[in-house]
């Protein structure tokens, strides 16, 4: 089974091959002009509840911070695939499902307001345990646009390129020697 770490970029959650990524988020639909700036405290309850959620593998909090027509885009050797919100809700529940840790960090790097909408670039730092007692740690590079409506603040873009990751796997120090040794 193909197992893909999440950096959603955010970003966790899913930079990219430039144009490409450049006129995929060119296609966002335009906001409203009465939406209102997204504020520096509301960014920051956004990115604390994607923390939260993330980190208590907490499924539906995950799927009420992303809008649903968010694009969610993740760069793989070389190639740009692009989830549907279900498809992506799926990724992490079978992820998540195969873990018995899990930990999710965002760092923001650089965020740009303009308007109802706010694009950051950071890094996505993800460490797990696998049920096989496999250890994996990964950092993503990533995208995000968030968006303002009606008042409410949610991803609508999220771009991850694992291409750039830095990735790591070990037996965890916290795992039986039985159940590596059932490993082999």
């Amino acid at each position: 089974m193909k197992r893909i770490l999440l950096g959603l970029g955010l970003s966790g959650w899913l930079v990219a091959a430039g144009a490409l990524a450049s006129a995929k988020a060119a296609e966002l639909p335009l906001v409203a002009p009465d939406a209102g700036e997204i504020s520096p405290q509301e960014l920051d309850t956004l990115l604390a509840a994607v923390h939260k959620a993330s980190n208590t593998k907490d499924l539906e909090g995950v799927r009420q911070l992303l809008w649903d027509d968010a694009q969610l885009l993740l760069i793989s050797k070389g190639e740009m695939m692009e989830f549907t919100l279900q498809e992506y809700m799926d990724i992490l529940k079978d992820t998540w499902g195969q873990t018995t840790s899990y930990t999710y960090e965002y760092q923001k790097e650089d965020c740009q307001v303009n308007g109802a909408r706010t694009r950051c670039t950071g890094t996505v730092r993800e460490t797990m345990v696998l049920t096989n007692g496999q250890f994996l740690t990964s950092s993503v590079k990533g995208e995000d646009i968030f968006e303002k409506r009606n008042g409410v603040v949610k991803i609508i873009y999220s771009k991850a390129n694992t291409d750039e990751a830095t990735v790591g796997s070990r037996p965890s120090p916290n795992v039986p020697l039985e159940i590596l040794q059932k490993q082999k």
